[in-house]
């Protein structure tokens, strides 16, 4: 879709440096009825992941949270700085 996380990742039309947000992604969202949500982070290019695009396949919430990172230079880069971050029930 236009405005796809796998899009926005080597497309933004936000971004005045550079139209590429490279640097990692994450997708929140909530399953069934767990209260908890799952959240998957990749430190690759979201265009990059073939497990973003096969979860993309299967994934059916009434709420999904996506991020694309585009780190600072000289800034590292691991799943553990990658939105969204979850707490509890959030």
């Amino acid at each position: 879709p236009t405005h796809s996380i796998i899009k926005q990742s080597f497309d933004c039309k936000e971004r005045l440096v550079s139209p590429i947000n490279g640097d990692g992604f994450g997708v929140g969202f909530y399953a069934g009825e767990n209260e908890k949500p799952c959240v998957f982070t990749g430190t690759t290019p979201a265009w990059n992941s073939s497990n973003l695009h096969r979860l993309a396949d299967h994934v059916v919430s009434s709420l999904i949270f996506a991020h694309v990172r585009a780190a600072s230079r000289g800034l590292t880069t691991n799943e553990s700085n990658c939105h969204p971050f979850a707490y509890g029930r959030y």
